[in-house]
Order: structure tokens, then sequence, then C-alpha cells
């Protein structure tokens, strides 16, 4: 994310949509997370938040996955 930083402008926010890999990128840098998960099932979009606070990524992807499929 630093590398990209760098050819943006001050006050561009990255951010992912998509509740599989939310958490890599938080995790990698992404300052928002954009997603229809948090306004539908808020309670998946809080374990989501938590296990990205844990770097847990293999957990939330696999709890996504089921919860999509």
């Amino acid at each position: 994310m630093n590398a990209l930083r760098q050819h943006l402008r001050a006050g561009v926010t990255i951010a992912i949509s998509g509740n599989t890999y939310a958490g890599l990128g938080l995790n990698a840098g992404c300052e928002v997370w954009y997603s229809v998960c948090g306004g539908a099932v808020p309670e998946m979009a809080k374990q989501i938040t938590e296990a990205t606070a844990a770097n847990a990524h293999q957990r939330v992807i696999a709890h996504v996955q089921g919860r999509w499929s």
C-alpha cells in the first residue's frame, strides 16, 4: 500500500471492497472497508473486524466463504 500511496495525492483514501478479503486489505494498509455486510449482517462484520485485529485471516476467509456459498 505504501508504494501505491506514494502516487496518490494527499487525502485520497485506499479502501477494500468485498467481505472475504476485507481483513487482508485492512491489515495491508487499506483505511476503509466498503461493504453491505455491516448493515445487512452486522454481527458478521464485527467478527470480520475482530479477526482482522487479531491477524486471523484464514478464520475470516473460512467464515465468510461458508456464509456466501
